[in-house]
């Protein structure tokens, strides 16, 4: 798939969350193909490099933090 296809979203930049699978993967495609720069983001890194690889766009992945230091 082209990386910057002619489309109504031509010139623009997606951050798609939780795109490694399902819904998210579906959306992250779908705006590559209508021309987006698409940034793939989840949590699983290696299905985010699987994804991103297939739509054209790049991944991002971060491991969550324990919950005890959300109040930190």
């Amino acid at each position: 798939m082209p990386r910057h296809a002619p489309g109504r979203f031509s010139g623009s930049f997606a951050l798609v969350t939780g795109a490694a699978h399902g819904i998210g993967r579906a959306c992250a495609a779908r705006l590559a193909q209508e021309g987006a720069d698409v940034v793939v983001a989840d949590i699983d890194a290696a299905a985010a490099g699987r994804t991103a690889s297939a739509v054209g766009g790049r991944a991002a992945s971060r491991t969550p933090r324990p919950r005890r230091a959300w109040c930190h």
